[in-house]
């Protein structure tokens, strides 16, 4: 039993250590901060950690001019201290907790301010507020010294302006942030798509259009901008009638893979890997065992020659067709290396064990790496290179580069740092195990990857495990109690996560978990990737993952992607897209191709809605606008009392000229009626039951016609009757794709 005295130790060290848990530094754009490419010269400073680069450096500059031309001579020389302080908080690294920012849907606009620094601020300089924040020109805040620092307060007083300063847990906190190791840190996900159905593969074309190309495993290929962070409402390429594909969940067949072709930004060509029916005439390999029911294709498409955003549905050539004796271990995997060969990863033909013998038989495709030349003679449709391991071995086929696999399932080319290639070039791909391990191996020329004799580092075949020749181990593997389905990644080479580069980023389908690998030295370290949850991860990052990781993706920049779905099945919308994203650390955006929160990160207000004479008092009080909402209502009641009146005329006038009047009202009550039904069958074709523009009258349901939302857009119906807007599906609007 714990003694008094230890519990009161045990509660003032977790108060001590709060705010390392909680406390982290983080820019009003939720994302970590930095360091300024340059050094800032108006809030120098941030130039050596801060929410900053040049450009918000400058545009906060000319928010201090523009504040000084406004003020009079004696204000901003008692104030323009303060004003300056008040601006640079939005470049602090703590600028989201000082505006408060954390867990709501809108920062507040005045940093937060502590009690003795407002109070001075109120008494020297309270007639600059409406300049600094033209959201206090509408308030009576000002009425009190007690009211208006009530108002800029904040609950947590540990980030108030300007105590934070000083504040030694939190500078020791940010000092740990700017120098902890990366593999101490998580990491969170940004939401690209949601309610996509099995997405497979991510990659970028290579063309520096900014696309990145997502296949779903039905056969449609479509197109998210990183630029403007917008998907293509039309689809890139549709194979959805050519797909061999079930809707149960776990299919793996489908549309598997695709490449573009290192020329793709002058040639439009581009390869795709998918399963698909068996042809008439297709004779499947005598003595082996099997069904034979379908095939594995990989072909040649090109871009449509006017649409860049379309493929040429008409055109396709075949590079490769074989049967497949199951229904799984198809393989999938398809890229172009830096020799400028087409690789192609199939897998050992299916069911369990190899019944094929395939994995470590030269003399088939199942089971192995095929390289691939398809530039040197385009009128057959493909060649081998002639430096392909197996070229003048008898008994194996010459298309053969590496054997011995299982059904590799994703592999990440590395394309090298920005300061040295040492390292361009090199694959590590993931290979499925049976049914006790799961491995990472380097593709190498020539290697032979164990399987069916070794799985893992472990035998799975007693009798052949050590005599089958030379073996090249993975790097890595893991038993099934960590997962039980490897799905390889790729290597990170962007810019955005300083802490990330050069790692491996992989996952396990089943377990959902994260996995890294970094060489260093020769050697390779395997670590697991954590995500950082809610507290880390806020304004639209998210810390958890959906149930099963499909694959990873990456974009022209080197950033990285990961593809999940909740059921794995390629029928129901439960899929999702995200991007990696490191919540502690980041280089300056400015450094980054794509930064769309170079001026977001650091909101300004628009200037061109009050004059100098308008801030210097409210624009209109509430006495104001409670005398004009009175003057409104009292208009409405003598509205209706003139349509009453109104009426009783009409009807005086009738019974003087002789006309019956007893079945008037029940008349007019039968044309309300045909009335509300014509509107109600009317619903959703445009004229929704709404305010009439002429007669001003409201509908049953007191919804102005102009507010109602319109029917959900349609990504199948004709662009022509959708208008211009019809182009381009929003994320609002999580349509099923």
């Amino acid at each position: 039993m714990l003694s008094g005295a230890m519990i009161w130790t045990r509660v003032v060290l977790l108060v001590w250590l709060l705010p390392f848990a909680t406390g982290h530094p983080q820019c009003l754009d939720f994302r970590a901060p930095f360091k300024p490419k340059t050094a800032l010269t108006f809030c120098s400073q941030y130039s050596e950690f801060g929410c900053c680069g040049p450009h918000n450096d400058e545009d906060l500059a000319k928010e201090y001019d523009y504040i000084k031309s406004r003020a009079t001579d004696s204000d901003w020389d008692k104030c323009n201290g303060y004003v300056k302080q008040l601006l640079c908080q939005k470049c602090s690294p703590y600028a989201a907790h000082i505006y408060d920012a954390e867990g709501t849907a809108k920062a507040r606009t005045f940093p937060g301010l502590c009690e003795e620094f407002c109070e001075n601020y109120y008494e020297q300089c309270r007639t600059m507020t409406w300049l600094v924040d033209e959201e206090f020109a509408s308030t009576q805040l000002f009425s009190s010294k007690e009211s208006f620092c009530k108002k800029v307060s904040l609950r947590d007083t540990d980030y108030c302006y300007p105590d934070l300063l000083t504040n030694p847990l939190l500078n020791r906190n940010l000092t740990r942030i700017q120098t902890s190791a990366p593999s101490e840190d998580c990491l969170c996900l940004e939401e690209v798509r949601d309610n996509i159905a099995n997405p497979l593969w991510a990659r970028h074309a290579g063309d520096g259009s900014g696309r990145l190309f997502v296949a779903q495993q039905k056969g449609k290929v479509r197109i998210y901008n990183i630029r403007t962070k917008e998907w293509n409402s039309e689809t890139f390429l549709d194979l959805t009638d050519e797909v061999e594909l079930s809707r149960f969940s776990g299919d793996e067949r489908g549309f598997l893979g695709m490449a573009f072709h290192p020329d793709y930004a002058n040639n439009g060509r581009f390869f795709i890997f998918y399963a698909t029916d068996r042809e008439r005439g297709d004779t499947p390999p005598p003595d082996l065992p099997g069904t034979y029911s379908f095939k594995i294709r990989v072909s040649e498409r090109r871009v449509d020659s006017d649409n860049p955003d379309k493929a040429d549905s008409s055109w396709e050539k075949v590079v490769l067709d074989l049967l497949q004796p199951y229904a799984n271990h198809n393989g999938g995997e398809l890229f172009f290396g830096v020799d400028g060969y087409l690789y192609v990863f199939i897998g050992d033909g299916g069911a369990a064990g190899d019944p094929l013998k395939a994995g470590q038989d030269k003399s088939l495709l199942y089971g192995k790496v095929l390289r691939l030349d398809v530039d040197s003679d385009t009128s057959q449709p493909y060649t081998i290179p002639p430096d392909n391991p197996f070229v003048s071995e008898s008994g194996s086929r010459d298309e053969i580069y590496a054997y011995g696999v299982r059904n590799i399932w994703r592999c990440g080319l590395d394309r090298g740092s920005s300061d040295s290639d040492s390292n361009r070039g090199r694959v590590l791909c993931g290979d499925v195990g049976q049914n006790n391990y799961e491995e990472i191996d380097l593709l190498k020329k020539g290697a032979n990857y164990g399987w069916n004799a070794r799985e893992g580092f472990e035998c799975y075949d007693d009798d052949l495990c050590g005599n089958i020749g030379p073996e090249e181990l993975p790097i890595t593997a893991y038993d099934h109690s960590v997962g039980k389905s490897v799905t390889g990644g790729v290597f990170y080479r962007g810019c955005e996560n300083p802490a990330l580069e050069g790692q491996y980023i992989y996952g396990d389908y089943t377990s959902s978990r994260l996995f890294s690998l970094k060489e260093e030295g020769g050697t390779w370290t395997n670590k697991e990737v954590t995500l950082c949850g809610s507290t880390l991860c806020d304004g639209g990052l998210r810390g958890c993952l959906r149930d099963y990781i499909l694959s990873f993706g990456e974009d022209e920049d080197g950033e990285i992607y990961i593809l999940t779905s909740e059921s794995s099945g390629s029928s129901r919308c439960d899929g999702a897209v995200y991007k990696i994203v490191d919540p502690h650390t980041r280089n300056d955006p400015s450094e980054c191709s794509q930064d769309p929160t170079q001026r977001g990160r650091v909101p300004l207000p628009a200037r061109n809605k009050f004059t100098l004479g308008s801030l210097r008092k409210p624009t209109i009080s509430i006495k104001v606008r409670k005398r004009k909402r009175l003057r409104q209502k009292r208009r409405r009641k003598l509205t209706r009392k003139k349509r009453r009146q109104r009426r009783k005329r009409r009807r005086r006038q009738r019974l003087q000229n002789g006309k019956k009047t007893p079945g008037i009202r029940k008349k007019n009550r039968k044309r309300r009626r045909q009335s509300r039904r014509r509107k109600l069958n009317n619903l959703g074709k445009g004229d929704a039951i709404g305010k009439s523009k002429k007669t001003g009258r409201r509908n049953q349901k007191g919804v102005s016609s102009q507010t109602r939302p319109k029917p959900p857009f349609n990504a199948s119906q004709d662009s022509q009757s959708q208008g211009p807007k019809s182009k381009i599906l929003k994320k609002k609007r999580n349509t099923c794709i």
